[in-house]
């Protein structure tokens, strides 16, 4: 049967998103930026001067930095993500400066995606390198900034590294450099990953250079995860100090163990004793045996830390940890633009990381945080060590200034520790007012939204100087109906009254885009305009024939059960939630005849409905990247399952327990018509874990229209043996010589303790020819 599958990836942005997007301090020259948001594939960003590389490579190219003679593994090499065509894993993107995550496309090297490792060898690795940019005109300082999600894994030998070359790459500079813990290079000046923006002075090596390169690289993997990038800016600010006055600090916490210096507050859900301690020493420490995994290894022998397993004096089981701490009273009442320094080492699990500001002494403090950290990476891995700088727009001309930083989690946990606190504040430009968007005609087919050209004929109001400053740019943002994590976001600075095309929505639904614009000499950002409705119907020339997003559940669902703090899975410390059900929509079937075992975490017994606060509650990696999904989606997830009795069985094909079938009721299908299935897909691989759609019609045999399996088999699968995530799928049927009832089924099957596959958005179409469905340009789709 011809099959033709439409498949596109992770498109996530923060609202917070501040590395490209936000305050920034003001720019005299900027040498070189890159979002990656401009390129569809690999091959565009390669056309633009991007060179990805493994070491090998290099060596054969003449690059200084190349080995020769060592083995590769193509899986971890350098690319773009949302080319659909790379096989890159389903990772969200980078953190940028408020912890959210950045917008649009970024690039990433993936060694936990590839089917092999490199055992671990330093001279085996992977490079890109930007195209050549022009410093000459630097007399002064010169700064790398860029967000960076690098997920090292504490217990293996990964490095990650950037390097600068003035020369256009003939000579290369050192500037940063991540180990691995369990790695002999790891030293208290280089492990852990990194969870947010780097700032990194280049000045050595640019300032005054024609020829400048930036190089990122990852290599000596031996069971590492992944590094992303995006959001590099190349300029003269020292972000944060520019012309800045310090208001407060830098508090380093030298005190006694366990004195709070003069002014600070700490609340606990424990009492007396299991709080934030200062410079307490234990189980995650400093250079106590060396270089540990997990452990707090960058800062000094003074900081303020929470460790939730430890509760500080050893204390376990005493129930979920709600610990806050507070800065003194700081004055920010001179200054419009507020920024808020600190050093941040944390530990992935099940942690809920925030700092929150005050502008009223305490009394209350703004629910939305000005940084977060949650969870990012993958759960029980290796820490982050990352030096934030964190603009504070809801401080700006106020006396009354306190920070509070929040550390939640269900109980038992691992840690956060900070140190060196530091505010500091400067005057520049004022945020300009927010716009609104307007659109003559805003109903669009699926063709429009997907093809290259996008959705265009959006327009702002234009730049407004009630505050202070001229236009740079404006930003936008399109969720859906009821949404709050954007789908598709994007950024243009054509100017003062702005025209936007919008690219990156992939699914039939209802949707609203607003807009913020931003300053051109300090990239201060207005607060995002009124929402415009528009609606993206289906593929062009169809009749809907029939749509489900199962959120008719909403009211059907359940509180956690096996899930619930305390029990078999227990990821869920909010009693209240409620988030599960085995009940299908009306019609709908859910076949668990195969499933070989009835003992494993209930709520994820065969196919189940759920919303994603839920399902990412109980455990993440990589469960909340599913942003498509609004409200209740349907899940087979043979992970949190296997948490209860390890019920899912043994990690081959034959020993495999979950076998799982969800069906649609009968649709009709006019005869003679060709069939479009679409929904949203959000898929992990891991052998010996299959899945499968297939449609009947009218109880006949089932025919198999999508496969996805075999990790580390480029071939057999439609998924190339790697993640499909948060993506848009549309596959298509032959038309039928009668009228017919047509079902569909999701099959997930000899799974054992591999992943997951969660399905949203289900419709039906059927072709009916120019001038008799809807109508706009020709359906592009990947054959």
């Amino acid at each position: 049967m011809r099959k033709r599958i439409f498949v596109r990836g992770l498109f996530v942005l923060s609202i917070g998103a501040l590395c490209l997007f936000g305050v920034t301090p003001s720019p005299a020259a900027t040498y070189f930026s890159e979002s990656f948001d401009s390129y569809s594939d690999n091959s565009g960003m390669f056309s633009a001067g991007w060179v990805s590389r493994n070491f090998q490579e290099l060596f054969d190219n003449g690059d200084v930095q190349g080995t020769n003679g060592q083995p590769h593994n193509e899986g971890a090499k350098w690319g773009l993500k949302g080319d659909p065509q790379f096989p890159q894993g389903g990772r969200i993107n980078p953190p940028d400066r408020n912890g959210g995550t950045t917008g649009g496309k970024y690039i990433i090297s993936d060694s936990d995606n590839a089917p092999s490792s490199d055992g671990g060898n330093p001279d085996a690795g992977y490079a890109i390198t930007s195209p050549a940019f022009n410093c000459s005109s630097a007399a002064g300082s010169v700064y790398l900034h860029c967000s960076i999600g690098a997920i090292l894994n504490d217990n293996d030998t990964a490095v990650f590294e950037v390097y600068v070359s003035g020369n256009n790459g003939a000579t290369w500079n050192l500037v940063l450099q991540r180990v691995s813990p369990g790695s002999p290079l790891s030293t208290t000046a280089n492990a852990d990953g990194i969870h947010g923006v780097v700032d990194i002075d280049i000045t050595a090596h640019a300032a005054g250079n024609a020829q400048v390169k930036v190089r990122f690289t990852s290599r000596a993997n031996s069971d590492g995860w992944w590094v992303t990038v995006d959001d590099i800016v190349v300029d003269d600010i020292n972000y944060g100090f520019n012309n800045a006055t310090t208001l407060f600090g830098p508090e380093g916490f030298a005190g006694a163990a366990d004195t709070i210096p003069a002014g600070w507050a700490r609340t606990t859900a424990h009492g007396a004793g299991n709080q934030w301690q200062v410079g307490y020493l234990n189980r995650h420490t400093t250079v106590v045996a060396g270089i540990i995994g997990q452990s707090i290894n960058r800062l000094d022998t003074t900081y303020a830390t929470f460790e939730s397993g430890e509760d500080g004096f050893g204390v376990t089981g005493d129930g979920a940890d709600n610990e806050t701490l507070t800065t003194p009273t700081i004055n920010c009442g001179s200054f419009n633009q507020i920024f808020l320094h600190f050093d941040s080492e944390i530990a992935p699990k099940n942690e809920v990381a925030n700092v929150l500001v005050s502008i009223d002494n305490g009394t209350t403090f703004d629910p939305a945080p000005v940084w977060t950290y949650n969870n990012y990476g993958d759960n029980d891995e290796d820490s982050t060590y990352t030096h934030h700088v964190v603009p504070v727009a809801l401080a700006a001309n106020q006396a009354q200034v306190k920070f509070r930083f929040l550390f939640q989690t269900a109980g038992d946990e691992l840690y956060w520790a900070v140190d060196n606190v530091l505010v500091t504040g400067r005057n520049g430009d004022t945020a300009p007012d927010a716009p609104t968007i307007s659109h003559a005609n805003p109903t669009f087919t699926l063709n429009q939204a997907v093809s290259s050209q996008g959705l265009t004929g959006f327009n702002t109001t234009a730049y407004s100087t009630s505050g202070t400053g001229t236009h740079g740019r404006t930003d936008w943002q399109v969720l859906r109906v009821g949404g709050t994590t954007p789908v598709a976001s994007g950024s243009t600075t054509t100017g003062d009254l702005t025209a936007i095309r919008i690219n990156g929505v992939e699914s039939p639904g209802n949707y609203v885009v607003r807009a913020r614009h931003v300053s051109l000499q300090d990239q201060v950002a207005g607060l995002y305009g009124p929402d415009l409705a528009f609606t993206v119907g289906g593929p062009q020339f169809t009749v809907q024939r029939y749509c489900e997003d199962f959120d008719s559940l909403a009211g059907s669902l359940l509180p956690a059960a096996s899930e619930a703090v305390g029990q078999c899975a227990g990821g869920i410390a909010d009693l209240f939630l409620l988030g599960w059900t085995h009940t299908p929509p009306a019609g709908w079937n859910v076949d668990n005849s195969e499933l070989r075992t009835n003992n494993g975490t209930l709520e994820w017994y065969g196919w189940s409905f759920t919303t994603l606060e839920f399902w990412t509650d109980a455990d993440d990696q990589d469960r909340s990247a599913f942003t498509k999904s609004l409200n209740v989606l349907a899940v087979a997830d043979a992970d949190e399952y296997d948490d209860c009795n390890g019920a899912a069985g043994g990690d081959n094909v034959i020993d495999a327990a979950y076998y799982t079938t969800l069906s649609s009721p009968p649709i009709a299908i006019p005869a003679n018509e060709p069939i479009l299935i679409t929904f949203d897909s959000h898929y992990r691989q891991e052998n010996p874990q299959q899945a499968e759609v297939t449609v009947s019609f009218d109880g006949g045999p089932t025919q198999q229209i999508l496969y996805y399996c075999c990790e580390g088999d480029p071939v057999t699968g439609d998924n190339a043996g790697v993640d499909v995530q948060n993506a848009g799928i549309v596959l298509n049927v032959p038309a039928q010589p009668a009228n017919s009832n047509m079902v569909v089924n999701w099959r997930y099957f000899t799974a054992s303790n591999d992943w997951f596959w969660a399905i949203d958005n289900f419709c039906v179409y059927s072709e009916v020819g120019p001038g008799e469905g809807s109508s706009v340009d020709d359906w592009n789709l990947y054959e």
